[in-house]
């Protein structure tokens, strides 16, 4: 009737609404008069509740995001138009594996309806802890409107993939290393190779001990490496006449993902 009324109100040559009364069902009967005419009309009441307050949240599982800090979004909108700013606040049940942000939302009386896009981000770690699921945790409103204020909004669901090789997942197949002079570039090279079904990303170390076992930690290295392929990971820091002394020395290597995977090598700091 509302909608009706507001069409003869804002319609130019409509005179006026003639209403002749109401029937057995509800309905307004009567006429819409205008510059030489009249039209009958019945006007019945609508039969479709108003919607309700309410926090829609899309979607709620089945987010994936990787240790390699892959993202993965999901939206947050109100179902009614409320009466004061609206705010909500966003966490994650898990850090060590995702975090989320923003870390809250707020709604007011003219975006309500826009729905606001939230990122997910992977965590990277150095364990081969599997693929690992946590929550995104979602606060109860905050807000001066009753009908919103202390309203729980539904938490979402993710999984962070897990990208470091299992044990046993990765073999150091060889290691060698070339004699040097103190003060020079070491040349020392590891090839190691994924046995696993997928890529992995590992971490390198290299230890060079010299026969007093005084040892140079060189840089790790980070390397990716394809399932069923060898790679080469190569170390090339200089030597440090401060940490170790010319002679026989071993090159230590190891993979901080697998403690299975170790090799060495000897050569000499002339």
């Amino acid at each position: 009737m509302t909608k009706l009324i507001d069409l003869i109100e804002n319609s130019e040559g409509i005179g006026g609404l003639d209403a002749f009364g109401i029937n057995e069902r509800g309905e307004i009967a009567g006429a819409i008069r205008g510059d030489g005419y009249s039209h009958a009309y019945i006007a019945r009441p609508s039969t479709q509740a108003p919607p309700s307050p309410g926090i829609t949240v899309e979607p709620t599982d089945g987010l994936v995001t990787t240790e390699g800090f892959g993202t993965d979004t999901f939206t947050i909108v109100l179902d009614t138009q409320p009466t004061d700013d609206v705010t909500i606040a966003l966490s994650s049940s898990d850090t060590s594996e995702g975090t989320v942000s923003p870390d809250s939302v707020t709604f007011t009386a003219t975006n309500w309806d826009q729905p606001q896009a939230i990122t997910v981000t992977g965590v990277d770690d150095a364990d081969a802890d599997g693929d690992a699921p946590y929550t995104i945790l979602t606060a109860p409103a905050v807000s001066g409107d009753s009908d919103y204020g202390g309203l729980n909004a539904a938490d979402v669901d993710a999984v962070n993939l897990d990208d470091d090789a299992p044990s046993g997942g990765v073999t150091v197949v060889s290691v060698t290393s070339r004699d040097i002079r103190l003060g020079g570039k070491y040349n020392i090279t590891a090839s190691i190779r994924n046995e696993g079904p997928a890529a992995v990303i590992i971490h390198v170390d290299c230890e060079v001990e010299d026969s007093s076992t005084d040892i140079q930690q060189l840089t790790t290295r980070e390397v990716t490496i394809e399932p069923g392929v060898t790679a080469n990971v190569k170390f090339n820091d200089y030597s440090d006449s401060s940490k170790v002394s010319a002679g026989m020395c071993t090159a230590w290597i190891t993979v901080e993902e697998d403690p299975t995977a170790e090799g060495s090598d000897t050569f000499k700091l002339k």
